[in-house]
């Protein structure tokens, strides 16, 4: 896609949306979930799978469908997952280990510094401009604890020679 028509205005900033409709993107977010669910052989990609066995904070910053956050919540009930986004809709409802927080996501989020062990994004670049991308950024790694882990996965769309993870994905 070389550019997004459809946006919406809030609060001065715009938000870039690659579709419109509603269910269309719903089902855009579950295809690309299963997708990475697939080119990572699970979940997740980072290595924090004894950390959150064991119990830790985990933060997710645009959930989308909340697909992610379900799933692995329920794989990891020792662990508390916030998630934060502009947009909570009914199907996103808190359960035992999940809390969401609608807000904007590009002011300063409702949390103190350094509060999470691992911090998890999925394709929210296209939310952002250029200049604000940075401010996403910095927040995030006032939230990350010293040590701590974030995963962002983004598929650029740009004609590169893949890597073994870009190949797995482009074959799936």
């Amino acid at each position: 896609m070389d550019e997004i028509d459809e946006y919406e205005i809030r609060n001065k900033n715009i938000f870039h949306f690659p579709v419109k409709d509603q269910e269309e993107l719903n089902n855009a977010l579950f295809y690309m979930h299963s997708l990475y669910e697939y080119v990572f052989s699970g979940h997740i990609g980072a290595p924090v799978h004894e950390k959150l066995k064991n119990g830790a904070r985990v933060l997710e910053f645009g959930c989308g469908t909340g697909t992610w956050v379900t799933e692995v919540a329920t794989e990891y009930p020792n662990t508390e997952f916030y998630v934060v986004d502009f947009n909570i809709s009914a199907s996103n409802a808190d359960n035992d280990n999940i809390k969401f927080i609608k807000c904007d996501i590009l002011k300063k989020l409702p949390f103190p510094d350094n509060e999470f062990d691992y911090i998890f994004s999925r394709d929210q670049y296209n939310f952002y401009g250029k200049n604000t991308f940075y401010e996403y950024l910095s927040e995030i790694f006032r939230l990350l604890k010293p040590g701590g882990w974030l995963e962002v996965e983004y598929i650029l769309n740009y004609h590169t020679v893949n890597g073994p993870i870009i190949t797995r994905m482009v074959n799936a």
